[in-house]
């Protein structure tokens, strides 16, 4: 069902390149192999940066801007998406994406028929990283839902 709603399923591709839940992820090689010119050796500890990889300027024109006409090419496919890529890919890929996909397309759903959105200042934002992505001095946005008579 989500794979139907190809805005909403380009948007949440999109945001999750801009901003991986999680910046960083660490593998643990299992043979010798190579990266580019770096000599990989068994058993080394190897950090992923998912921030590197969807933020490539050989991937992504601006890839520090949203995308949308980009992200609405077949965004479940889209080499550099960021639901490709935001919880990992291959054999070891998250075992919760799709859930977690569902949840954030129900969660938007509500939100975006439900919510009114006003922007709190006309700074622009500051982000910072820790172990994700967080909102120096709080989320310049507040959200007000609309009530419903019964």
């Amino acid at each position: 069902m989500l794979s139907t709603l190809k805005g909403l399923t380009a948007f949440i591709s999109e945001a999750l390149r801009l901003y991986p839940p999680t910046p960083i992820i660490a593998r643990l090689s299992i043979d010798a192999d190579r990266i580019g010119e770096e000599t990989i050796q068994a058993n080394q500890n190897i950090l992923i940066s998912f921030i590197g990889i969807q933020h490539d300027a050989r991937m992504h024109s601006d890839p520090w801007h949203l995308n949308m006409g980009e992200a609405l090419k077949t965004p479940h496919t889209r080499k550099g998406s960021g639901i490709n890529t935001a919880f990992s890919f291959g054999p070891r890929v998250c075992g919760g994406k799709h859930f977690a996909l569902v949840e954030l397309a129900g969660f938007l759903s509500v939100f975006l028929a439900e919510g009114q959105f006003e922007l709190t200042t006309q700074a622009p934002p500051v982000f910072f990283w820790k172990s994700q992505m967080l909102h120096k001095d709080g989320q310049p946005v507040r959200v007000t839902f609309k009530t419903k008579s019964v």
